[in-house]
């Protein structure tokens, strides 16, 4: 069972409450009826509606969906040793039940995904200045509803940042990896001058020959 009704009730909120500060506070505009649903389960929120049902009430979203017993942000962890410190005694490992501790896992990387996908979009469209750019992806990633999607984002925009990092400071075999990646980026973007019939290809890049 979830637990939105246990944080509602820790804010001191009816249901009308809390709706009328979700909106004011710019989180998400929903009705006390469709919260109310969401309370008793009869209606599964969006991953995005989770994100900002959390964030309003200041819990991982792990935690509000009764999945993870950790109510702590990911942030306020140094490392894997640190979570694992601060839940060994009430959650992991309570009557040796390795499910508990599986389940635990699962949520730390879901929370981790989400906390990278977040700190990625806002380095990239810096969300605080309102461009329109950054309001379309915005809504656009209110429609992802896989974890995994968010996941294979983060990594293969970091995969492309780490090799033109690599492209730039004098490694051939990245350069040409990423002079493609631009070519098809710029065709995609439509903002190239190759012919439409051109197809693209990725070649195999080999590393020089030692001599």
């Amino acid at each position: 069972m979830n637990r939105i009704r246990e944080e509602r009730k820790r804010k001191n909120l009816t249901l009308q409450e809390t709706v009328d500060e979700l909106k004011k506070q710019e989180f998400i505009s929903i009705t006390s009826d469709a919260l109310s649903k969401y309370e008793r389960g009869d209606r599964e929120p969006k991953l995005a509606t989770w994100q900002k049902l959390a964030d309003f009430f200041e819990v991982p979203v792990t935690y509000l969906q009764g999945i993870s017993n950790n109510k702590k942000s990911i942030t306020e962890f140094n490392d894997f040793a640190d979570w694992l410190e601060a839940v060994n005694d009430t959650t992991v490992y309570k009557n040796g039940d390795m499910r508990v501790a599986k389940d635990e896992l699962m949520a730390l990387g879901t929370e981790n995904v989400l906390y990278n996908f977040s700190t990625l979009f806002k380095a990239i469209f810096n969300f605080t200045t309102g461009s329109l750019d950054g309001t379309k992806y915005k809504k656009l990633c209110d429609e992802i509803t896989k974890i995994a999607d968010f996941s294979d984002i983060t990594e293969d925009t970091s995969q492309i940042f780490k090799i033109g990092i690599e492209a730039k400071t004098g490694n051939k075999k990245a350069k040409e990896t990423y002079e493609q990646i631009s070519k098809i980026i710029d065709k995609y973007l439509g903002i190239d001058e190759w012919e439409d019939d051109v197809p693209i290809t990725i070649k195999k890049v080999h590393h020089e020959d030692k001599k």
